[in-house]
């Protein structure tokens, strides 16, 4: 006969802390559904009054004595009003670092002040913060500091993939032309040509089935101020369906960008680049945009290698 064994042992580690978080949440989740504000009870069953001079009856001696039931108070059903917050650090789609914003009392509750990304904007914290303020405004004087309109634009950009099209039938080299023409699947509707630039690190001819499908980099700037590496993609199209047959590609593969996919094309990530002076002197200086953009890459790669 086999021993016997504890049902606990079978209990494997990661399925108590499985069970541990699934509690976790459901505590989150009925404490959500709990309005902010006072909370009124009345007893399911009333116990008798108790008469004066003598000591009043313990709830213990009968458990239908300590049954309650919610009641809805129309005052507090009304949806709070806005908590005025301060800021902790730069939070995406409502303010920086700092900054005083008025958000829902839910988001003030859930996302923000128990994560302790801000506090209320009381006058005791006002006065606590004011010298901390301070400082970090000085020393955000004293950096380049991007303006948010253009991380979100420069993000946006970044996160995609530009199809481009070119011709299967009739011979093309790529240029900026064609990128201009093929932002516009990307509500891009660029009027200014001398904002897309190509990396000039090799020249891509066609028709080519052996480029179908490669992804290669080129540059937007905007604002005049910000480069914004990107990643485009060459894909062939004909009116014959004889030709679309030799020009197979796989959508698949190309919904994300990862450091592996880049790999493959010989492509490494960059970063943007920003000045707040223009980027007149950079084109002057260094022949381009995509040459300042290659030798920014080498040092980068150099400086990766040191480490």
């Amino acid at each position: 006969m086999l021993p016997l064994t504890p049902a606990k042992r079978f209990v494997s580690k990661k399925h108590c802390v499985d069970s541990i978080r699934w509690l976790s949440l459901q505590r989150t989740t009925f404490a959500k559904t709990i309005p902010p504000g006072p909370l009124l009870f009345s007893h399911v069953y009333l116990p008798e009054r108790t008469p004066d001079g003598q000591p009043q009856r313990k709830p213990s001696e009968h458990p239908d004595f300590m049954k309650y039931d919610f009641m809805a108070d129309p005052e507090f059903e009304k949806p709070p009003p806005p908590v005025e917050l301060l800021l902790l650090e730069d939070i995406k789609d409502l303010g920086e670092k700092f900054d005083i914003v008025k958000v829902s009392a839910e988001v003030a509750r859930w996302d923000l002040l128990l994560k302790r990304r801000a506090v209320y904007a009381s006058p005791f914290n006002l006065k606590y913060y004011a010298e901390k303020r301070k400082k970090y405004l000085a020393e955000m004087e004293s950096r380049v500091r991007i303006p948010l309109d253009l991380l979100k634009m420069s993000a946006l950009l970044m996160s995609q993939i530009l199809p481009v099209t070119v011709s299967a039938d009739v011979e093309w080299t790529l240029s900026s032309e064609m990128l201009i023409n093929s932002t516009q699947s990307l509500g891009l509707y660029i009027t200014e040509p001398g904002i897309i630039h190509l990396d000039n690190v090799s020249t891509l001819n066609g028709p080519d089935p052996n480029i179908e499908g490669r992804l290669f980099r080129f540059y937007i700037t905007l604002n005049g101020q910000m480069i914004v590496p990107m990643i485009g993609r060459i894909t062939h199209i004909s009116v014959y369906e004889s030709t679309k047959s030799l020009f197979p590609t796989d959508d698949k593969q190309m919904d994300r960008i990862d450091n592996e996919l880049l790999a493959k094309f010989g492509l490494t990530t960059e970063s943007v680049f920003y000045s707040s002076r223009g980027l007149d002197d950079i084109l002057a200086a260094e022949g381009g945009i995509g040459a300042f953009m290659a030798k920014r890459r080498e040092k980068s790669e150099e400086r990766g290698e040191e480490k």
